[in-house]
């Protein structure tokens, strides 16, 4: 896929986090998708910033070039698709399938913060690029909504992708010595509330300064704050500090160097972000990252980022925020658990799923041979979330689902009667999300019968996920899943890849997916990834219940029963993460785990094959070994064991016991890591 890249407007070093997201982008997708190529449309003044390379070609466009650039010229760049990250489609018809980046409306909303001849070329170019583009791409739900309302564009046409914050961020936030030298350099105080902002209006300044001021006339004394950012149109914050008798306690650092923001953030008490409109709201993420506490607006985009790791407040109000400052400011053990809880959700924001999201819209886009679906036509879905004392995950397995977009999306939880503040959670986000997440507390028979409840409730005419309540769907999956649907109609059912994540959200590294589904290659390892399967019960002809006799690996049951009259759909992408935790019933409860896979494997196909023997095996002979890093060496003693496990589960089977022995044989003197791995299911 060859892409053109429109980037005059691309001012290194003046355009803040857009700059970021189109380099980001670009490195992201190069990394991760060997079938990609760009051919830049560069300016002089940034041409250079980029490097040249087999799949990166860079172009140096004079201002007459960008004029005269029409479908005609772009016509002989070899080009798949055009991409215009930076605001207008330009050319306004370029001759082939084109997406365009719209970050937000914030003209519509604060149309006072802007200049006349700003405000009317933006009334002028946004629309038209929204009607003459193949598809949009914004950078929330928000702003998502917005364009899909006030342009008139249809919701089936917009798509969202979140933002990141700069590589290796995290890990500079840790950093002791440059948190020392940013600390020396600046004469930070000891302790210090964070604003990173320039100081256009609607980043609300003045009343963050009239909430100190409150404070300060009430206690006597205000917790200290340090600005950064450019000023615009000069900021003239002096004298206004200076009238509320602020001038002591504001630190304004002026425009600070980016690899200074790390250690900014990590020393800070607290980010408070009053701001009145973001269309993402980056210093969320760059704050949670770096264990910095978040207190924000509740305004546009923010609560989509920050999710439940932060604290909001109405930044209208100065006595809210006062009081919220306050709060937090005196509270050691908020800011932690705030902290604790930012660095879990900061994670979860990645390039590689912001050029994943990006490329498969491209990608639709290209493959489209039909005319586009209207919303009418956009398959329902419904997505069912088992569970059971999940508080520490269920709000972010919510918010990945939440963030997808799809416009016809239902959301019903099951839980089991939770008492560890799932339910509190799950009340907040029904009120958030009126009609479209619903849920149910109360006593089951275990997650079997939870998902037969959900399934009972779900539309039979649409699509149906299951997501567990600490598992999370990646950016962008449930409209690839809804076009894969659509482009093959054939198809009852379908799965994708995924990885492994760790209670942290830390990458673990992919699972491993089969790329052609082999129902007999089903019976020896579990290559579905649960969370990465959809199914659609109409196309299927019935709807499966799970087996409410199993309690762990009901899943398995499940594809193996589907797979044997319906071959599925593989999408070739990554649609989910699967977490692993200590918690989790596949590791506590391991010898149940392989009891119930033996039974239900011999069940359907008649002999149990070696793989789930040597799994067993390994269970019994080296229970301490994390069953999803295996060692590189199966010792004797379980090789043995599973050979004589193997003897046990097929006497009744003789004609499998030829192939077992030939397996035990490549299992020995093979490749014995390779064979460790696969003969230790994942996640079944």
């Amino acid at each position: 896929m060859r892409i053109g890249v429109h980037l005059e407007s691309l001012r290194p070093g003046r355009i803040g986090g857009m700059e970021l997201y189109v380099r980001q982008l670009l490195d992201a997708a190069l990394e991760h998708d060997p079938e990609v190529s760009f051919v830049l449309a560069g300016a002089p003044y940034n041409a250079a910033t980029f490097t040249p390379g087999p799949r990166l070609e860079v172009r140096t466009l004079e201002p007459e070039d960008f004029r005269r650039l029409d479908a005609a010229a772009l016509g002989g760049w070899g080009l798949d698709l055009w991409f215009c990250p930076l605001l207008t489609l330009e050319p306004p018809q370029p001759g082939l399938p084109s997406v365009v980046t719209i970050p937000d409306l914030q003209h519509e909303t604060l149309p006072h913060c802007f200049s006349e001849e700003i405000l009317s070329w933006r009334r002028e170019h946004y629309p038209r690029s929204a009607r003459d583009a193949g598809h949009v791409l914004t950078l929330s739900h928000f702003s998502r909504r917005e364009i899909v309302d006030r342009l008139q564009v249809p919701a089936e046409k917009v798509t969202a992708i979140h933002l990141a914050a700069a590589p290796g961020f995290a890990r500079a936030a840790r950093d002791a010595s440059l948190r020392r030298a940013v600390r020396r350099r600046h004469r930070l105080p000891s302790r210090y509330l964070f604003y990173p902002a320039n100081s256009w209006p609607h980043k609300n300044h003045r009343t963050l300064f009239a909430a100190l001021a409150r404070i300060k006339r009430r206690r006597g004394a205000c917790p200290p704050l340090v600005l950064c950012g450019a000023a615009i149109d000069g900021g003239g914050w002096s004298a206004e500090l200076a009238r509320l008798g602020l001038e002591d306690d504001v630190r304004i650092l002026g425009y600070v160097d980016a690899a200074e923001l790390p250690a900014l953030y990590a020393e800070a008490d607290l980010l408070v972000f009053p701001s009145r409109f973001e269309g993402f709201g980056i210093p969320l993420v760059e704050a949670m990252l770096a264990g910095c506490p978040v207190l924000a607006s509740n305004a546009t985009s923010l609560p989509e980022v920050g999710g439940e790791a932060a604290r909001y407040f109405d930044p209208s109000s100065t006595a809210e925020l006062a009081t919220e400052i306050e709060a937090l400011w005196n509270d050691d053990g908020a800011r932690r658990a705030l902290a604790a809880a930012g660095r879990r959700r900061g994670r979860t924001f990645s390039w590689r799923r912001t050029a994943a999201a990006a490329l498969a819209v491209f990608r639709r886009l290209l493959a489209a041979d039909r005319p586009p679906i209207t919303a009418a036509e956009v398959p329902p879905i419904t997505v069912i979330t088992p569970s059971f004392e999940q508080a520490p995950f269920i709000a972010r397995t919510l918010d990945s689902v939440l963030t997808q977009g799809h416009p016809r999306l239902k959301l019903w939880v099951i839980d089991g009667g939770s008492t560890d503040g799932t339910v509190e959670i799950l009340e907040r986000y029904r009120r958030r999300h009126p009609g479209v997440v619903d849920f149910v507390s109360e006593g089951d028979r275990g997650q079997a019968h939870a998902l037969n409840k959900g399934l009972r409730r779900a539309d039979p005419e649409g699509i149906i996920g299951w997501l567990n309540a600490d598992d999370v769907y990646f950016p962008g999956a449930l409209e690839r899943v809804a076009g894969a649907f659509c482009d093959h109609p054939g198809h009852g059912w379908l799965y994708g890849r995924a990885r492994y994540l760790d209670a942290a959200d830390g990458d673990l590294g992919p699972y491993p997916t089969r790329a052609s589904f082999d129902w007999h290659a089903l019976a020896h390892e579990c290559y579905l990834c649960q969370p990465a399967v959809f199914w659609w019960p109409a196309r299927l002809g019935r709807v499966y219940d799970l087996d409410e006799n199993l309690q762990t690996c009901m899943d398995f049951d499940l594809w193996i029963r589907i797979g044997r009259h319906h071959p599925p759909l593989f999408v070739d992408a990554e649609l989910a993460g699967s977490r692993i935790h200590r918690g989790m019933k596949t590791i506590a409860r391991r010898g149940r785990v392989f009891a119930e896979i033996i039974g239900t494997v011999k069940r359907h196909y008649g002999y149990v094959p070696l793989s789930w023997a040597a799994g067993k095996a390994q269970h019994i002979c080296q229970p301490e070994v994390d069953p999803f890093r295996p060692p590189p060496r199966v010792p004797a003693r379980t090789l043995a064991v599973a050979a004589l496990l193997v003897l046990r589960y097929n006497w009744s089977s003789p004609s499998y016991l030829p192939r077992a022995a030939a397996e035990l044989r490549r299992l020995v003197f093979g490749d014995r890591r390779e064979s460790a791995r696969r003969d230790e299911c994942p996640r079944a």
